[in-house]
């Protein structure tokens, strides 16, 4: 069996650490994943439905 690399997190403290973090990510199932940025077309389009 191999161990997993990192110790899953309770969802209280990944909310903690999210409002305090300059890069935004996502929890999945206990994991912590560092999200991309949103592309251009994205962006303006998100902008235009907020205008």
């Amino acid at each position: 069996m191999i161990a997993h690399p990192y110790p899953k997190i309770p969802p209280q403290d990944y909310l903690t650490q999210e409002r305090q973090a300059e890069c935004k990510s996502e929890y999945i199932d206990g994991d912590v994943v560092a999200m991309t940025g949103a592309s251009r077309q994205h962006n303006l389009i998100a902008g235009n439905i907020f205008a």
